[in-house]
């Protein structure tokens, strides 16, 4: 049986392992937070003391479930780090950190002899506890194959975009920009609507039978009440990736820019 690799087991991380463990997948896992790590146990995973021994103790590919940058060169160099022992195996590495700075990582891990799979996604806890999730994937075919036990089992649409590390980054955030527009229209048709003595949410609702209509409008209001402040946060880290001053678009995003400037103050203070 083939053993999946996990680091990172919090919020997304950890609902990964355990949706791969219902499933009858084998699950190795470390977290720097013990009880993170005693949580994956108490669902059937095997502990791992560090990064390197998550290599150690599994023979699939190693999902690296972190939300910064930062936090993956830690995964890779920190003390038993797992760039030792990743030669000949495949590391999936399913953050939001921007086309350049994968392609960079991706660089690092390869010289090691790893494979590396960008395979950022959208969804929540409930879509990975579904099995949901929408993946976007940049790597060698070779990565993808040996990566499928672990992705077919947590995602519905496993898009490949590209042969190259850093495209499945490129679809990620072109969705954050989208979510991020719809979001905010949202904010401003309420505030219209306020404003002139109109019911806001039936403002919206009328506009759900229009061309105005999008994904999020027609899950209003309830999908407001699942964008939280944390979940702002990881939205305008996507927007500042999307504005890398070294991406091929550097300077010409001028309407993203501007969501990036007003998006916290405009959903964060709603009142509707």
């Amino acid at each position: 049986m083939v053993t999946v690799g996990m680091i990172g087991l919090g919020e997304i991380g950890g609902a990964m392992a355990a949706r791969l463990l219902q499933r009858g997948v084998a699950v190795v896992g470390h977290d720097v937070d013990p009880a993170r790590v005693d949580e994956a146990v108490g669902l059937g995973a095997v502990r791992a003391e560090s990064a390197g021994d998550v290599a150690r103790r599994s023979d699939g590919p190693i999902l690296v479930n972190v939300q910064y940058l930062e936090q993956v060169y830690a995964v890779l160099h920190d003390g038993d780090g797992l760039a030792e022992h990743v030669d000949g195996r495949t590391v999936v590495i399913t953050g939001t950190f921007g086309q350049i700075p994968v392609q960079e990582l991706a660089t690092v891990i390869e010289a090691r002899g790893a494979e590396v799979l960008d395979a950022p996604h959208t969804g929540s806890y409930p879509a990975i506890q579904a099995g949901t999730l929408t993946f976007f994937l940049g790597g060698s075919p070779a990565a993808i194959t040996s990566s499928r036990i672990a992705l077919e089992n947590i995602g519905r649409n496993i898009h490949v975009i590209g042969d190259r590390p850093g495209l499945g980054q490129v679809l990620k955030l072109v969705n954050a920009i989208g979510l991020a527009f719809n979001a905010i229209s949202i904010c401003e048709v309420e505030k219209i609507a306020e404003a002139s003595g109109i019911d806001p949410g039936k403002a919206i609702r009328w506009i759900d039978e229009c061309s105005g209509s999008s994904w999020l409008s027609v899950r209003m209001p309830d999908i407001a009440a699942t964008i939280l402040e944390h979940n702002v946060d990881n939205l305008e880290k996507d927007l500042r990736a999307v504005l890398d001053p070294h991406a091929p678009t550097a300077g010409q995003l001028p309407v993203t820019a501007a969501m990036l400037e007003h998006f916290r103050e405009s959903w964060l203070t709603r009142s509707f």
